[in-house]
């Protein structure tokens, strides 16, 4: 019986996993505008500009933010926080977010 159950939980996990990326893989990737944001740190680092854009996948409609590596991530809430906390505020607000 235990063999059965940590096969279906694996076979279950290995389904998500390939739905995940099948659509990640297989829906198309819309910019729909840019933007600049503009982020000052809270603990006296200076100011960071950075491009935002607006995208669609699929149904989905959300803004990212390009940190100064060049990566770019999803704003979670705000995009200027979102700069903030990863690019001139990294290391100091870690405490912060918990």
């Amino acid at each position: 019986m235990m063999k059965f159950l940590k096969f279906m939980l694996f076979s279950a996990v290995v389904l998500t996993v390939y739905s995940m990326w099948k659509f990640q893989s297989s829906t198309s990737r819309e910019i729909l505008q840019y933007g600049l944001v503009k982020a000052e740190s809270r603990y006296g680092n200076g100011d960071v500009v950075a491009r935002s854009r607006e995208v669609r996948q699929g149904t989905l409609q959300f803004w990212e933010v390009e940190l100064p590596r060049g990566s770019w991530i999803a704003c979670e809430k705000d995009c200027t926080d979102q700069l903030r906390r990863n690019s001139i505020d990294q290391h100091e607000g870690l405490s912060e977010d918990k």
